[in-house]
């Protein structure tokens, strides 16, 4: 039954409303006709987001991983490949069984062809009722293919789209879950391409970009064709049945020749499988390389060195060209490996994320409010993560945990035999030297160090932990939202953080408040803002357990003493285990109980305050770790920020928009005759004009193999007739006006089909090397003229421009060689041919050629404006995987990544949502195409058998018939695609 949010059949569409295909009649299932409302909107004016349906609940990515979800959970060690066949066997199943029909009775036509000339070829008036028979068959198995093909490519596509969105959440599930190796060490480089280990194996934003544009598309690509696998061994059967009756026994020769051309291939094979390897790992290369550039890019300005960086991307690209070159078809088997590859990726233990977590378990040891029982370490030994795993076990879901001893042979930070229990409800310090490993232990609290031994003591259930790193992780969105952190608002406690946190006076200075966008990682922020926002957002948190990491640092004296007094002695903090790891001990010492001080990875002293002070090791803490930070720049003199406080109340309230990051710009209505020339001119006028002739010789060539053939035909019963020898006459001087009679000497007749058939190849081979010679020259020429303009773009552009956006235009950098031009000259050549043999069908055809240019332009423009929305919201889903993964470690520690994973839906429901109404476009424009293709060969038999035109012209008519109604179809299509091409 459709929701109750179901959109109507002929209502405006609205993304109010889902999909109408959940609530539709049988004429308008079979017509596809719940698109037109679509049509009609894009007939008026551009597509907008509001314009579209949403998806219907059956393709909403929540919906489909919630399955995976709980068939991983009954069984952990499934295969991502047979839960995706087992979540899709239905739509599997009836695409299998439409291509079978289509396959079996897809020979019906050229058996009914058969019959046509066999009746027209024994001169028996009697017989033509029996072709016209026959040329009825056709047009209705023509019909029946069109309705089912309907059919079949919806499921086949609802599959795909399945698919790829599952593969999508299972990619991003698997980034909250796995290993942060960042800190990795390695000391061996890999067989990739060059690459170390880190980058082979470290799935940062370009690698991420790559398995989602790339892999994943191909992955469900293979499921889109599953039926083809099947179909094919069918379909060489029944042709090679078909022909054994025609030709009899030297069929086999063909087949013959085609089985050597296998073995031939087999070498080439396993060699082009070597190149794809070598492809993706260049391509991962040269993603990372670009991801990395752009992040750094203000720092590589202000520095002088983005020209440099510049080089070394375009060395990366210059790579993988070089390879792409021997490169041919991507065999199916390494995209899924890929993909797998990540997938078993080390994770981090059970305990550290909540999506791994046994909920139930760790609720009966962690109660809402309640504090831990104990937070620390025993006997415990980490190190990062190196290039040869260490062994350890999988704790259980609960606060303690254990794992095996083990040792590694690769050099690596460790912490050795750390023992600690923080005292509870009460401020911790952590002091060292630098180095000495600070960071490192409130990491290993959290998990995100390979544990070699020991345990750990952390209830990270119930959101029961906060954490603010060294280096703060903000997200793009406004001061407000990074505060709260999907928590509810309560504007008393908010206002409290505010004022304990010192950003009222900050707050004052920007136009719209707290409501100010912050941009990607807060770079519209000072340091010591972004050190300030962050902590708020962990004391803001109910959680009971809080882990700050050297927050003073960013902050000016002043604030650091206002800090101290109103945030860690205030009675925000009271009753809460905090860990602060600083070097302002003599500042904080009135707050703290506990004083923990490392040095080299182990614990060099700790104990309570009195305890030091008793020992007489207080001063010696203090005289060797403190000392004062430095100012932060935005500081004037010895002015305090933390007493620059505004009126209560004016923070909360934005003032004026505080937009930072601008809405991404995409064209409307054609592509511009300036965008062509800019194309034309990289690709090269050499290339054009060489391709242009090539393609016009392909086509000569193909008429001319076409009416050689329907003459040699006819040269086995009747002399050519008058019609025919005009027909001939109208050819090159080239082409043969006398042969011999091929009953008496077949000689000539295939030595002309041979030079036809070799020129034929040599021009398709020549028109590939000369497309794929200017396709390089376009993607070298635009790829770095692109990157120049990026990088020589002002840092303003950085701020108004996520990174992931830059990726997303960036994700094809391959220009494509337009096909619209073979297409254009494909419908020319069919539609003259049969106006030239069947003269009377013109007005008919010209009426076709009408409807066929009137559906035209409405499918344009909608398939047009999807495919740009899709390619808008794709890039917020780059955005979110760069934020993911930069801040992975916050994201676990405050147990967020649900919230995470439930706003990755969201925008993956957008953009395919997008995607999907494309095709339902062209579904309904194929239908369309379909029928009044098969309307038009069986006019075209029907004047044919009328007109009396000889059979084998008869024969290259109706081929041509065929080829004019698929060529009409791929030129309207391909002309959408040429646009959006053009547009990325």
């Amino acid at each position: 039954m459709p929701s109750p949010n179901t959109a109507r059949v002929g209502e405006i569409p609205s993304n109010k409303f889902t999909s109408p295909e959940d609530a539709v009649s049988l004429s308008n299932w079979f017509t596809f006709s719940f698109m037109n409302p679509l049509f009609k909107v894009a007939d008026v004016k551009t597509l907008n987001p509001e314009d579209v349906w949403q998806l219907s609940p059956y393709f909403k990515h929540r919906n489909l991983f919630s399955k995976y979800i709980s068939t991983t959970r009954k069984n952990p060690h499934q295969s991502l490949l047979r839960f995706l066949f087992a979540s899709n066997s239905l739509d599997l199943i009836i695409s299998f069984a439409e291509s079978l029909y289509k396959t079996i009775a897809g020979f019906v036509p050229s058996f009914c062809l058969q019959r046509i000339l066999e009746a027209l070829e024994s001169h028996d008036p009697a017989r033509r009722n029996e072709a016209y028979f026959y040329a009825l068959g056709t047009f209705v198995f023509n019909c029946s293919f069109a309705q089912l093909d309907l059919f079949g490519a919806w499921h086949a596509r609802r599959c795909y789209e399945r698919t790829r969105g599952q593969v999508f959440c299972v990619i991003h599930w698997k980034s909250l879950k796995r290993r942060d190796m960042r800190g990795k060490t390695s000391a061996h480089k890999s067989d990739r391409g060059g690459q170390d280990d880190e980058s082979a194996n470290t799935a940062d934003i370009g690698r991420v970009v790559n398995l989602i544009t790339g892999d994943t598309y191909a992955v469900a690509q293979r499921f889109w064709e599953f039926p083809v696998i099947f179909m094919a061994p069918v379909q060489c059967t029944i042709a090679l049945v078909f022909l054994y009756s025609i030709l009899g026994w030297s069929c086999f020769a063909g087949v013959g020749v085609v089985l050597l051309a296998y073995l031939v291939n087999w070498p080439l094979a396993k060699f082009d499988i070597s190149l794809t390897r070598k492809s993706w790992a260049a391509k991962d290369l040269r993603m990372s390389y670009v991801d990395e550039f752009f992040q750094s890019i203000r720092f590589l300005k202000y520095m002088g060195w983005e020209r440099a960086w510049s080089n070394k991307v375009r060395t990366a690209r210059d790579a993988e060209l070089k390879i792409r070159v021997k490169q041919s078809i991507v065999d199916v088997i390494i995209s899924f490996i890929w993909i797998e590859t990540f997938l078993e990726e080390d994770e981090v233990e059970n305990w550290v994320s909540s999506l791994k977590r046994d909920t139930a378990q760790a609720n009966l040891s962690a109660q809402p409010g309640a504090l831990p029982s104990k937070v620390g370490f025993e006997s415990a030994t980490f190190q990062w993560y190196a290039e040869s795993p260490t062994a350890h076990s999988t704790p259980p879901a609960s606060e303690a945990s254990s794992a095996t001893t083990a040792t590694d042979p690769a050099p690596a930070f460790r912490l050795q035999d750390i023992s600690i229990t923080f005292p509870l409800g009460k401020l911790s310090l952590i002091t060292g030297i630098t180095g000495s490993g600070k960071t490192s232990l409130l990491n290993a609290l959290l998990g995100e160090m390979n544990r070699i031994s020991g345990r750990v003591f952390l209830d990270k259930s119930n959101h029961n932990v906060a954490y603010a790193a060294q280096f703060p992780w903000l997200e793009h969105a406004t001061i407000r939202d990074n505060i709260l952190f999907r928590t509810p608002f309560d504007a008393a406690r908010y206002d409290a953080v505010l004022e304990a946190c010192a950003l009222k006076h900050d707050l004052s200075i920007f136009a719209a408040g707290d409501m100010t966008e912050i941009g990607e990682k807060g770079v519209s922020l000072s340091g010591g803002q972004r050190a300030r926002v962050a902590l708020a957002r962990a004391v803001y948190s109910r959680a009971k357990v809080v882990l700050l990491d050297d927050p003073l640092a960013a902050v000016d004296m002043h604030t650091a003493k206002h800090l101290v007094t109103a945030c860690f002695c205030g009675t925000l903090m009271k009753d809460r285990t905090t860990l602060l790891v600083t070097h302002h001990v003599s500042l904080c010492l009135p707050a703290a109980p506990y004083i923990v001080e490392l040095h080299n990875g182990s614990i060099y002293r700790q104990g309570s305050v009195r305890e030091l002070d008793k020992w007489g090791q207080l001063e010696d803490v203090i005289a060797t770790e403190d000392y004062p930070a430095a100012p932060e720049s935005e500081a004037e003199g010895d002015i305090n920020e933390a007493d620059q406080i505004g009126p209560d109340g004016d923070h909360t309230k934005g003032k004026a928009s505080g937009k930072l990051i601008e809405d991404e710009h995409r064209s409307e209505g054609n592509v511009t005759f300036k965008t062509y020339m800019t194309y034309m001119r990289a690709v090269g006028w050499l290339p054009w004009s060489l391709t242009c002739i090539l393609i016009l010789t392909m086509r000569g060539v193909t008429v001319g193999d076409q009416f050689f053939l329907a003459r040699w035909a006819q040269a086995y019963t009747i002399k050519v007739n008058d019609a025919t020898v005009h027909i001939v006459r109208t050819l090159p001087s080239t082409f043969p006006k006398s042969l011999p009679d091929p009953n008496e000497n077949v000689i000539p007749w295939l030595i002309i089909y041979t030079a036809i058939s070799l020129s034929g190849g040599l021009c398709l081979i020549l028109y590939l090397s000369v497309g794929y010679w200017g396709s390089l020259n376009a993607s070298r020429t635009l790829f770095s003229a692109t990157l120049d303009r990026v990088s020589r773009a002002p840092t303003s552009f950085f701020d108004r421009t996520p990174i992931g956006r830059i990726l997303n235009r960036r994700r094809s950098p391959d220009a494509k060689f337009p096909e619209s031009y073979i297409g254009n000259y494909r419908f020319l050549a069919s539609f003259g041919v049969i106006i030239l043999v069947v003269p009377r069908f013109a007005p008919f055809a010209l009426v076709i050629a009408a409807v066929y240019i009137k559906l035209a332009p409405s499918y344009v423009k909608a398939s047009r404006d999807l495919r740009r929305l899709e390619s808008v919201f794709l890039s917020p889903a780059f955005s979110g995987f760069d934020e993911l993964l930069h801040g992975l470690i916050h994201i676990r520690a405050y147990g967020m990544e649900m919230a995470f994973q439930e706003r990755f839906y969201n925008i993956v429901d957008k953009f395919q949502g997008f995607d999907h109404f494309y095709w339902m476009a062209s579904y309904w424009m194929k239908e369309r195409y379909d029928y009044l293709g098969s309307l038009v060969v069986y006019l075209t038999t029907l004047f044919a058998l009328w007109t009396h035109v000889p059979e084998g012209m008869a024969a290259l008519v109706i081929v041509n018939a065929g080829i004019f109604a698929e060529a009409s179809r791929q030129l309207v299509k391909v002309f959408a695609q040429l646009e959006l091409d053009f547009n990325c």
